[in-house]
């Protein structure tokens, strides 16, 4: 099966920024929010949305997580 690139570094970088100013213009206070994310992709993801977020908007701290729903199963 021939392998195929839907997102490039760029266009997953575009959609990151675009969320996190969504978050930072929707939520006036970061006490409202919670980033958890579920093993084992969930992690990958939820810690580019940390490290941007602290990157846009270093004075404020948002909480994150992280859940293995392995043994739920």
């Amino acid at each position: 099966m021939k392998s195929r690139t839907l997102l490039d570094k760029e266009q997953i970088k575009l959609i990151l920024d675009r969320l996190c100013f969504q978050i930072i213009e929707e939520f006036d206070s970061p006490d409202e929010l919670c980033f958890l994310g579920l093993q084992p992709r969930g992690v990958l993801l939820s810690g580019r949305l940390q490290e941007r977020l602290k990157a846009l908007s270093p004075e404020e701290e948002y909480r994150f997580g992280e859940l293995d729903i392995t043994f739920h199963r």
